[in-house]
């Protein structure tokens, strides 16, 4: 009996604890965990420099407009948040090579996972997790397309520990997850500069972040232009 008493008001504990905060209180938390909600509403464009270890030590360049447009400045490739494509071409090819629709949820979960979407879409509270020995509260974000991002928040620091998401491409059910750490200022805002992603061999590995800008990039750039899909 006084085992069940002490179970039951450790769930109660758990309860209260998840029910004591809202969705909108854990996410101002987290804004201002990462340097607070003013800065995070000044930033428009995000550009990180990232080195995974299996591509070489030339670091990969990732840009963002939030909330939903990305570029890769190296193949010309942007997603404009309807339509993604390289345009100046692709390999051999000098003519813009638009990509299929079939693979666009692609473009929207690696800008969640690059920054935390529950600062530009709905979000719900849905439960608290242990993760790697932290706990955290789980959040699913709506994003577009259909799709949801779920993330951790570490309960202690308020920053983030862990997002995933299972999502259809090509006809393939897809399962990203990435790990957060060694969080560094930015500009007063900080960033995760160690990441986990899937290696070429299936393994987990962790890029580093090694650069990252803030708002030096202009809108146009993630623009597509309107004849590529006009014809």
């Amino acid at each position: 009996m006084k085992q069940l008493s002490i179970t039951l008001l450790m769930c109660f504990a758990i309860f209260s604890n998840l029910s004591a905060q809202t969705v909108e209180e854990i996410i101002a938390k987290a804004a201002e965990a990462m340097g607070g909600y003013d800065k995070i509403e000044q930033i428009k464009t995000i550009s990180y420099q990232s080195i995974y270890p299996d591509h070489g030590n030339t670091p990969s360049v990732m840009e963002i407009l939030r909330p939903n447009k990305s570029r890769n400045p190296k193949y010309e490739l942007v997603y404009d948040g309807n339509h993604a494509c390289f345009i100046e071409g692709y390999k051999d090819s000098k003519e813009p090579k638009p990509i299929p629709e079939n693979e666009l949820n692609d473009f929207v979960v690696e800008i969640a996972l690059h920054f935390p979407a529950y600062f530009d879409y709905p979000t719900k509270l849905l439960d608290s997790v242990m993760i790697n020995f932290k706990d955290t509260y789980h959040l699913q974000t709506s994003l577009p397309r259909n799709l949801t991002m779920d993330y951790y928040i570490d309960k202690e620091t308020y920053l983030l520990v862990k997002a995933s998401a299972r999502f259809q491409m090509i006809n393939m059910d897809v399962i990203w997850e990435r790990y957060y750490h060694d969080y560094k200022s930015v500009e007063g805002i900080m960033f995760p500069h160690k990441f986990s992603y899937p290696g070429k061999n299936g393994e987990v590995l962790y890029a580093d972040l090694v650069n990252v800008k803030i708002n030096t990039i202009p809108a146009e750039k993630f623009k597509i232009p309107e004849y590529i899909f006009n014809n």
